[in-house]
Formats: structure tokens, sequence, C-alpha cells
């Protein structure tokens, strides 16, 4: 029996959208009260998770400098902890918090808390403004590839006596992650592969949490002026539709405005003034995402919702080097997560682990 190319595309289609996949359970903790309030309960509630989390990180930073664990996270704090006290002081209430809650010492907690720099994975991010999403809606997201454990993950839901709340998608005792505000402001993270900053940066952990404490795209590029970061790219938007394309590489820091589009983002250096300072090493996946990114936002412009995202995030074209990506010899990353917030209803959706077997769960502000 012959078998047409449709027949055989379909066949492809579905094998691989059964491909074996990974997900994991959604742990959710509700935090309430002032920054050192939601602080000490977040300690309490996961004083061993930090200490798994951080230590792995603060030993090898020990080695690296031929000291013990103590001096190298008292290094940490002496290194970046008046930067936070004139960024985001509330970040250190908060930190001194998880220290008390997790009976742990203030420098240790600032180092689990500050250790980030901008380590973001290989991921595959998007946001769609004005006429690009059906109604109008600001949609923005992302998938989170790196080779973390399904069970790191944290979704917290804090609810500040300032009256701002925010659902972070997070690791235990981090205070600055992917998240969706009251404010309606959501940002990505991923990674670029480029020349290393020849000066010192702000630590990626800085950036995340200031960009979690301002009120719209506006204040963030505001607030960043001068400063110099590790290697990375961001999208951040609020719920006004103002978008922006940061990119990070070699120290320098360019805005692209993405308000209007539907715009995509994989793991190379896409704005032309830092293109130069690519390196030779790259992920493999990298551009077969960007294409593929590219292609879905092109053909669902105009009508794009969260479902249609959904969809996107679980696309496996290229299988595995997809935007659902799975174990393969070529790149190392695995999608290990998945969020996507619309800014306009107050919502973020987010799945633990391969968004192709893995359900989104939505999660509201009016928790």
């Amino acid at each position: 029996m012959s078998v047409t190319r449709r027949e055989l595309l379909t066949a492809v289609s579905a094998a691989l959208t059964s491909a074996p996949g990974r997900q994991g359970r959604h742990y959710v903790y509700d935090f309430a009260g002032t920054p050192f309030e939601i602080g000490l309960q977040h300690g309490k509630a996961l004083s061993r998770e930090i200490r798994a989390e951080a230590q792995p990180a603060a030993e090898a930073m020990a080695r690296k400098w031929g000291t013990t664990v103590e001096t190298a996270v008292a290094r940490t704090l002496s290194r970046y902890e008046a930067l936070y006290r004139e960024h985001v002081p509330a970040a250190l209430e908060e930190i001194r918090g998880i220290a008390q809650g997790a009976g742990l010492s203030y420098a240790y907690s600032f180092f689990a808390a500050a250790r980030d720099m901008m380590r973001t994975g290989e991921c595959t991010a998007l946001v769609c403004t004005g006429k690009q999403a059906r109604g109008g809606q600001v949609l923005i997201g992302q998938t989170k590839d790196t080779g973390s454990g399904l069970d790191r993950f944290r979704i917290m839901r804090l609810a500040y006596r300032s009256g701002r709340r925010l659902i972070v998608l997070n690791y235990p005792g981090w205070i600055g992650n992917l998240c969706l505000t009251s404010d309606g402001l959501s940002f990505t993270g991923n990674s670029l592969f480029a020349s290393s900053p020849n000066s010192p940066t702000v630590p990626g952990s800085l950036l995340k949490r200031l960009i979690m404490e301002k009120r719209s795209t506006r204040e963030v590029l505001d607030a960043i002026q001068g400063m110099s970061f590790e290697n990375g790219c961001l999208l951040v938007a609020d719920r006004s539709g103002q978008a922006v394309c940061l990119e990070m590489a070699a120290g320098r820091t360019e805005a692209r405005e993405v308000s209007g589009e539907a715009f995509g983002h994989a793991n190379d250096i896409l704005l032309p003034a830092l293109k130069g300072f690519e390196s030779v090493r790259r992920s493999a996946s990298s551009p077969l995402r960007q294409k593929n990114i590219d292609r879905l936002l092109r053909e669902h412009a105009g009508r794009i919702t969260v479902p249609s995202l959904e969809r996107m995030l679980r696309d496996h074209t290229d299988f595995p080097l997809s935007i659902c990506r799975h174990p393969s010899e070529r790149d190392s990353g695995t999608t290990n997560a998945a969020f996507i917030a619309d800014l306009t209803a107050g919502q973020m959706h987010i799945a633990i682990g391969n968004p192709c077997v893995a359900p989104f769960k939505r999660y509201d502000l009016s928790f």
C-alpha cells in the first residue's frame, strides 16, 4: 500500500507529539506580609530545600577560591550587598527573614539569593502585544530549558503588605525570578553565547528583583541605565503593551522596542550592535528554535491567544532540537518548565516539565 507525503508527515507529527516527556508536581506556597515576614515564611517552609539548592554552589566557590564556605559566602556578601541596598533594599529585608526562618546565617542566605548571575538556560521566549494577539491582550512567556530537576521549582504567591502581589516561578531561597506582578509586569530570561564582560557586573538576581519591583517597562529601562550584566537576553513587557528585548553581551546592553510585535527569541544574538560579540560556541538547537518560533508567530499573527502560545511551546518541529526540547547528543538542554503570562487578565499559566505532556495550570493574581 502506497503512503502519500501528507500521510507520512501526519504520522511523523503524531509520533513526535507523543515523544516521551517529563512532568512534575506543582509545589505552591502562599506568603504574605512585609518583605521580612515573607522571607521568614519562605525560610521556615523551605529550610532543607534552600540548603540543598545553595550548598553545591557554595562548596564550588570555596574550592575555586581555596577557602572555606563561610569565607566564600562572606566575600559574596561584601561584594554585592551595597548594590542591593542601593537598588532593592526590600530584598535585603526578605533575605534577613529567610535567614531567620531557615536557621541560616545572613551571609549564607544572601549567597543563596544572589548567586544567580545570569545563567538562565537555553530557552525560547516570546512576547505578543498590540494587534498581534486576539482582543489586544498582552502575552509573554517562554520554555525553561536547563539540566535542572523538576522538583526544584516552587510556585510562590506573594502578597506584600503594600498591596502588591506576585506570582513567581522560583527556586528555594531565591528572591528574584520569572514572575507576573499586580502592576502588570512580566519578563523572560535566556542565555546568549558571547564574549565575557571584561569589567565587574551586576548579579542577574538583582536585575530580576529590580524588574519585579518596578511598575512599568519604562521604569525598568530607566533603572538599569549604566549597569553592566552577564551575558543574557530578557524580554520585558507591561500591560500597557510596551515591550522590549534586552540583549546583554560583553558587558554591553542593547534594547530593542518590540511593542506591537509578535516577537520570539532563542539564544543567538539578534541585535546588530552586539552581533560582533557572538562566540563560536553556540547552542545547536538555537537557530532551529528561532526559525520555528518566528514561523509560528507569523502564522498566527493577529489571532494569538494563550492556548495558541501553549501549542507553540509544545512544538516538536526539528525534534529533539525543537521548541519543546528533549534529550539529544547534539544539545544537552531539555525543557523542564514553561510559562505564559496574560498581563491583561492578570494570569500566569505554568507547566512543570515538557509542555508536550505537562499540563499548563492557571494562577490568578486574585489569590
